[in-house]
């Protein structure tokens, strides 16, 4: 079995402080370096690449935070993890810079994902996830690291990049560019599965309460098709019965973009497949039966490996 690769690359965030030392409050470094990583993680789950990070000691100018960059490569491929660590440094500058909402930076995003699925074609779990999720979960981390920067006074500009000489300068007056108005943010899981504790088996705005991932939820059921087929009785419906759903999951946030958890609203949206308990299968819904026939016309089409690229 041949070795794992593996490249490194030097990566720094300068903080430019208003008076000039080479220092940063403890408590407020801590935060603000866990909505860095926030976003670095929503890098890796969607190119679906191992990205690690190092610390090194930092250093003084301002205060430059100095960190590698380590991605892995795979035991059949040689020679690609040199490429992807230098994408990798420079898909960072563009995030924390803005630039990864232009359209070309997305194209060339698009393309090292591509270049990623193709490496690892051979791994039946691998995922393909549309580049649009970036953006989407790029927005609340950063608002998040740019609230709490903007909120510590002393930092005048933040800049990334290999090397000062080579860094993208974000200046203070640019932070309000990447922070959220709205204290709400809206996901939508589209697989899904609530077993449900309380179904609602009569008319009424009454809530529903289910178990999904782990938690005990309350949730209110959206597709009113679904509902109108339970009130009539053509589903059996009782405690231990599951459905596979698209939840929308709106998450409240306060003035730090800390979010409440315990304000968490949670709606059904539609329902696609329904099962009595554990032991029996998924039966689909109308919509259920409706998705099924969209995926499967979307992996009919035929697709180039790297079409608007080449």
């Amino acid at each position: 079995m041949k070795k794992e690769e593996q490249e490194k690359c030097q990566f720094i965030i300068h903080y430019y402080l208003a008076d000039k030392s080479h220092s940063i409050d403890t408590f407020a470094k801590n935060s603000i370096e866990k909505d860095f990583l926030n976003i670095i993680n929503a890098i890796k789950e969607v190119l679906n690449i191992d990205i690690k990070l190092k610390s090194n000691v930092p250093k003084n100018g301002g205060f430059v935070e100095n960190l590698e960059i380590i991605v892995n490569s795979y035991p059949m491929v040689i020679g690609v993890a040199g490429y992807f660590v230098a994408k990798i440094e420079e898909l960072i500058k563009y995030v924390f810079s803005g630039k990864y909402k232009d359209e070309k930076t997305k194209l060339e995003v698009e393309k090292i994902k591509l270049e990623i699925e193709k490496i690892k074609s051979e791994n039946s779990n691998s995922t393909n996830k549309p580049i649009d999720e970036l953006e989407q979960k790029l927005a609340r981390p950063l608002s998040n690291y740019y609230t709490k920067i903007e909120k510590y006074e002393k930092i005048e500009a933040v800049g990334f990049g290999k090397t000062i000489k080579d860094e993208y300068r974000v200046d203070r007056k640019e932070f309000k560019n990447f922070i959220l108005s709205d204290d709400k943010e809206t996901n939508i899981d589209d697989e899904a599965n609530i077993e449900l504790i309380s179904p609602v088996l009569k008319e009424g705005k009454y809530r529903w309460r289910g178990i999904y991932k782990g938690e005990n939820i309350d949730f209110s059921m959206g597709d009113s098709k679904f509902k109108s087929d339970i009130i009539s009785g053509r589903y059996d419906f009782g405690n231990g019965s599951f459905i596979n759903c698209q939840l929308h999951i709106t998450k409240i946030y306060d003035n730090f973009g800390n979010e409440n958890k315990n304000r968490r609203i949670y709606r059904v949206a539609k329902v696609y497949e329904t099962k009595r308990d554990n032991i029996n299968s998924w039966s689909p819904t109308h919509k259920g039966i409706l998705k099924k026939r969209a995926k499967f016309k979307e992996k009919s089409k035929p697709k180039g490996l790297f079409p608007d690229y080449e």
